[in-house]
């Protein structure tokens, strides 16, 4: 055998497993999908305390990008919010988590939304004020940073969608959770899109592992925007040392003989 061909022998028994991996890891996301049963059982209990101000409750994030993994999946729901005169994003978000916690779930706040189990599945509960009723922006609240940003969840799902990215992302998006990194879905996503932007194989272990050598060597500095929102920093959501950590993560998965240490 060549060199040549032992390398792209080694390349496609990578990719066997990294598919094998993904089909494991496969998530029902269709519109009849049990998970999507939660937003009935929410749904009353919003709208009771919303009333008319509730415009909708939409699944948003992994399960409508497609990048949803079986062993950490949860629902994302977007509540999409018409503004009340005198309450705050701050007071709404506070406002939530009381009615969820009085109603006899255990809320935690995650990112910009409040985490529950309902049906036992993880939900994140957005909420979020609409600025307009013919646009898909919204005005979400960051209770860790005490910030409110503007921005547009379905943009960011076209984005992710149209790079076409979505088993490479699947697996990092696995890498990640089982390193216990402390990386946000979207800027994991914006550092897959950026990194094989100008160099992309066929294969999903050359692509992964090219995703691997930027983190490794050039995310700790590089700077990433919303592309819904140039204002928002996405980048500015890990510490320099949280940066640290995730590559010097990548540099050890470099360094690892075989993919089942990587990533199973």
């Amino acid at each position: 055998m060549t060199l040549a061909a032992e390398v792209l022998s080694d390349v496609v028994e990578a990719d066997g497993y990294l598919h094998k991996l993904l089909a494991a890891e496969a998530v029902d996301t269709s519109a009849a999908a049990p998970v999507m049963g939660v937003r009935a059982r929410l749904l009353p209990l919003l709208r009771n305390c919303l009333a008319d101000r509730l415009l909708a409750v939409e699944p948003t994030g992994a399960f409508v990008k497609g990048t949803a993994i079986r062993s950490c999946a949860h629902l994302d729901l977007l509540l999409s919010i018409a503004p009340g005169v005198g309450q705050s994003l701050r007071e709404l978000h506070d406002l939530l988590f009381s009615l969820l916690y009085a109603s006899g779930y255990s809320p935690w706040r995650h990112g910009a939304g409040i985490n529950v189990r309902v049906q036992g599945y993880s939900v994140d509960v957005l909420p979020g004020y609409r600025e307009r009723l013919d646009s898909e922006e919204h005005q979400l609240y960051l209770p860790g940073r005490d910030v409110v940003v503007r921005t547009n969840p379905a943009r960011h799902s076209a984005h992710v969608r149209s790079a076409n990215r979505l088993d490479e992302t699947r697996i990092l998006k696995l890498w990640s959770k089982q390193h216990r990194l402390d990386l946000p879905s979207l800027y994991l996503e914006l550092v897959i899109i950026r990194a094989l932007a100008a160099r992309s194989s066929p294969y999903v272990s050359a692509n992964v592992s090219t995703v691997l050598e930027y983190l490794r060597d050039a995310f700790a500095h590089a700077q990433f925007v919303d592309p819904a929102n140039e204002g928002n920093v996405v980048s500015d959501l890990l510490t320099p040392e949280q940066k640290r950590v995730v590559a010097a993560t990548a540099r050890v998965a470099l360094a690892a003989p075989r993919w089942r240490a990587i990533v199973r």
